[in-house]
């Protein structure tokens, strides 16, 4: 899974104090501009665009 990998990547190069789903949410929402689960769905639909360079 793509957003699983490439989320949870970003998420522990970086050491702020919140929780897996707010880390999550936060990064899902700035790289594909949804929130996490959303793009979760979408990847799995098959709808999800690739993220803008």
């Amino acid at each position: 899974m793509y957003v699983k990998k490439l989320v949870d990547g970003i998420r522990l190069d970086f050491d702020f104090n919140l929780s897996l789903n707010r880390y999550r949410d936060l990064i899902a929402r700035i790289i594909f501009g949804r929130p996490y689960s959303a793009a979760m769905a979408a990847e799995r639909a098959g709808k999800l665009p690739p993220p803008e360079d």
